[in-house]
């Protein structure tokens, strides 16, 4: 059976691997995955916001219901726990 792997993580709202947020409560970006079979060709391109609780109250729209896929995080430690 073949498994999935992230191929890349990225996200047009924060700068992947250089930046760290100033306070972990109030995170709110999207990210980008790429996910695709591992050592397979192609992959499929997914977007989610990852978001702390503050971040959801401060810039959420007060909806609990997303139409985007919501990754909830309690905080921020490091890129490379994120994309595991």
């Amino acid at each position: 059976m073949n498994s999935l792997e992230l191929r890349s993580l990225t996200s047009p709202d924060v700068q992947p691997y250089s930046w760290s947020p100033g306070s972990s409560d109030d995170l709110h970006f999207l990210v980008e995955m790429e996910i695709g079979f591992h050592n397979g060709p192609g992959a499929d391109m997914f977007q989610a916001i990852v978001a702390t609780p503050e971040g959801l109250r401060k810039h959420g729209s007060g909806n609990p219901i997303s139409d985007r896929a919501l990754i909830v995080i309690l905080e921020f430690e490091s890129w490379k726990s994120l994309a595991h």
